[in-house]
Order: structure tokens, then C-alpha cells, then sequence
């Protein structure tokens, strides 16, 4: 029986014992945990995709340009017309 097999049935064996209260905290935690997971998951994605842009910048620096106001952004695009 592998590790996972194992943690599966100390659960099975708990819940039957315990108060709904008990089953309530044990269902939000593991609810919980699961969108965590998710989330990570999800960050890493997220991050993954700033570290594609960042490279992208470092290889083509010709190609990216920056402004750093409303009036900045409408002149830049004025001049790509």
C-alpha cells in the first residue's frame, strides 16, 4: 500500500467518527486546500507567461517601448500610424 493509499484510509476511518461540525471544518478545510492547489498552479502559469515577456524585452529591446502617461500612449500611437 503506497503512502497515498494509506492517508486515504486514516481519512475513511476518522470521518465516520466525528460531529457534523467536525465534517463542516474538515469539508471547508479541504475545500480550501484544493483551490489553493489550484492557485498555484494557476501563479505559476501567470508567472511563467512575465517570464516569457521579460525575455522577450531582454532579446528585442528595439521592439519594446514604454510610456508612462495617457498623452505618451496616444503619441506613440499617432507616430505608429
Amino acid at each position: 500500500m503506497n503512502q497515498i493509499e494509506t492517508k486515504q484510509r486514516q481519512i475513511e476511518y476518522i470521518l465516520p467518527h466525528l460531529r457534523l461540525e467536525q465534517l463542516e471544518m474538515v469539508l471547508a478545510f479541504t475545500e480550501f486546500v484544493k483551490k489553493r492547489t489550484t492557485s498555484q498552479s494557476e501563479d505559476e502559469l501567470l508567472w511563467s507567461f512575465v517570464e516569457r515577456e521579460q525575455a522577450y524585452r531582454a532579446e528585442h529591446p528595439d521592439e519594446v517601448f514604454v510610456v508612462d502617461s495617457e498623452e505618451g500612449l496616444l503619441a506613440a500611437l499617432d507616430a505608429a500610424q
